[in-house]
Parts: C-alpha cells; structure tokens; sequence
C-alpha cells in the first residue's frame, strides 16, 4: 500500500492518513478537492447540453418541453380506461405528455420521466403501468402489467461517533470562525470478509458536525455499498399530493449484517490509532451498546435510492418502457443493479444520453422483455 504524496497528506482527513499500515483487502483514496473538481466539470458539461437543448430550433425538436418544477400526475396513453375531462393525451398507442397536477397540459413527441427512484415508479403507476393487483386496489386503470417500484437499491449504514479531544474541537471551532469547517469529501473503500475478490463493498466516511451543546462530534459512517436487501415503491393513493409509499428493506437479507458489523469494528480499530487516537476522545456510539443490536436500531440510507422500473423488467437498453411507446425512464430507477459508488454521476449518464427513438412494433417489445425474462430466469 503506497503513501500518498505530501501534499495530499496535508489535505488528507486524518481517517484516510490512519489507514495507511492497515490491511484493508481492497483500499482507495479519493481526496475532495479532486473529486469536487471533477464533479463541477461534468455538471458544467450538463448544463451546457442542457442549454443547448432548452434553445435549439423549435423545428428540429418539435413539442419539447421541459417541466422543471411541479407535480405530474400521469402521463396519458390513449388506450388508458378510465380519463378525466381535460387531461387526456394521446396519439394511437403513444404516449404524447403528461398532466400536471394542477391541470396543465404539457405535450411531447417522447416523454422522458426523471423524476427520481421515489418519483418516477409514482407516475408510472398512477398512469396505468405497474403491478396490475396493486394498480386495481387503487382503482387506476391497467395499462401495462409491470414490476414497477418492485425492487428499491440503496446503500445503507450506520456511524460510530466519538467526543473530540481538546486540539480538534480548537481546531474545528477556528474553522468555523474562519468561514465554516472544511467540507471536502473523502471515502475509504474497503472489503470486508465476505466481498468478491479486487473489490470493495463498503465505504468508511469520516464526518465532524456540531452538537446540540455547541461541541463538535466526529463520527466514522460505515456503508455497505453492495447490500443484497431490497425495498419497495408503491400508491398510498391515486392522489399526487400523496408521498408515495417507501419500504426500504435494510437488512431484509441477513448476509448484509456481517460487513457492516466488520466495518464498525474496523473503525473503532482505526480511531484508536494514530493520528486519530490523539484528535478523538471517548466512544459515543455504540460504545457499551451490542453491536448488532446497535446497527439493526440505526441502519439508514446513503441517499442513493435505484432500481425502481429496471432495465431488463421495466424498460429496455434505450430506457424505453415496456409496452407503452413513447415512454423513457431517464434516472436512477434504470438501474438493474446498484454501483459500489455514489450514484449522481452514474444517475446523470443516461439522461444526458438519451435521444427518443423510433415506434417499435408491438411484437419486438413483447419479444425483447420475454428475452429479459428468460435470461433472468436462467441465472437464479
């Protein structure tokens, strides 16, 4: 395991400097200020496509709106059973918009929903298209008979968080005074006992905020990053205004229990050696606590929610819905599977490429979800 370089040593949060000597199986640096800068250059390249959208000629893309604030209710394809006066859209079996809560109208020749793992299966199932027992209790009509919503990813955690020594809490509190405490992000990736070789299935994130007595905690977040536990989406009703229903499944599958036990563990080790032995105090949590007890009562989520209308079961390789034309899903409900990694970049890949694409006939939509079914079916 290489040291890193003096100067990114000096930037280096002290949890990445400790792990340096440890065995980790599988060990990745990545500094903030790198990453940051990263970031900054692709979501600058986002909004100059999106620019570039937003002012093309009316007559090269026809009908292109953009709904950048509100509530969708559906969207509305003309073979939709029950329809309210005034927000029907419709060409053939096509879906040509979406109506917004408040009754607008807003029309399209593709429809591309990106609304969020949370929010895009709402909208797919108050428009007809989801599992068809769920979708009649509700009293919406079906129009297509899918899985949507059916299989939620995220990465879930907890933390183990300490009292800071005297020369941190100095330190954090000249920051503070300063400007506000330095925010650069850094993750240790690591692999516990039970991960695929050359890989990593957890992320160790260290993290200081300022308590309720206007003292600073420190605290070590542990996540798994390849949990096989899923949640679900579903209606609480056919009413936008509802939230929609979330279950996120933590710990549905009790292999996911041992690396996030291992990955407490190892963050004790780590604050209890140096440089972190000297900058932190005593143990808050779990501390006396059992640990599994402790991480059951405090799992929770890495704000990375996926996997909601997946390619393979909801949409196709072009993000194209099932049975429905006209229709693309273009955000993290894609994912047939979660990344060991934060998901914006990830999540921002298909919805900077997708480009509508021809009416497929009825036949090469039936054949290409059969397809994934079979396939699906022969490796379980």
């Amino acid at each position: 395991m290489s040291v890193p370089p003096p100067e990114t040593q000096a930037r280096a949060p002290a949890l990445l400097v400790g792990l340096v000597g440890f065995d980790l199986g599988c060990f990745e640096r990545e500094v903030g200020d790198v990453l940051v800068g990263e970031i900054a250059a692709g979501l600058e390249r986002l909004r100059d496509l999106d620019a570039a959208g937003v002012k093309h000629d009316a007559r090269a893309r026809p009908r292109r709106n953009f709904l950048r604030e509100g509530v969708v209710d559906c969207f509305e394809p003309d073979d939709r059973a029950h329809r309210r006066d005034g927000d029907v859209i419709f060409d053939g079996s096509r879906a040509t918009g979406v109506v917004t809560a408040d009754g607008r109208q807003l029309e399209a020749d593709t429809v591309l929903l990106a609304a969020g793992a949370y929010f895009s299966p709402a909208i797919l199932l108050r428009s007809g298209i989801g599992p068809e027992a769920e979708l009649r209790r509700l009293g919406i009509a079906v129009v297509e008979d899918l899985p949507v919503g059916k299989r939620l990813l995220d990465h879930c955690g907890t933390d183990v968080s300490f009292e800071v020594a005297p020369e941190l809490q100095a330190q954090t509190d000249a920051e503070a005074a300063e400007g506000g405490v330095f925010a650069a992000h850094a993750v240790a990736k690591v692999a516990s006992t039970s991960c695929a070789p050359d890989s990593w299935d957890l992320h160790l994130v260290p993290w200081i905020s300022r308590a309720e007595d206007d003292r600073f905690r420190a605290y070590v977040i542990v996540f798994h990053m390849k949990p096989l536990s899923t949640g679900s989406v579903g209606l609480r009703s056919a009413d936008p205004a509802d939230v929609p229903l979330v279950e996120r499944g933590f710990l549905s599958r009790g292999e996911d229990l041992g690396p996030l036990l291992e990955g407490v563990e190892l963050a004790r080790t780590i604050a209890g050696a140096e440089p972190l032995q000297g900058l932190l105090a005593a143990e808050l949590a779990p501390a006396g606590l059992d640990p599994e007890e402790y991480v059951r009562g405090t799992i929770r989520n890495y704000f990375h929610p996926a996997g909601t209308c997946p390619l393979g079961t909801v949409v196709d390789t072009h993000g194209r819905v099932f049975g429905v034309d006209g229709l693309h899903v273009a955000d993290a409900s894609f994912m047939p599977t979660i990344p060991r990694a934060n998901t914006n970049l990830t999540t921002a890949a298909p919805g900077s490429v997708q480009k509508p694409n021809p009416i497929r006939p009825a036949s090469e939509t039936t054949d290409a979800r059969s397809a994934w079914r079979s396939a699906g079916s022969a490796s379980e």
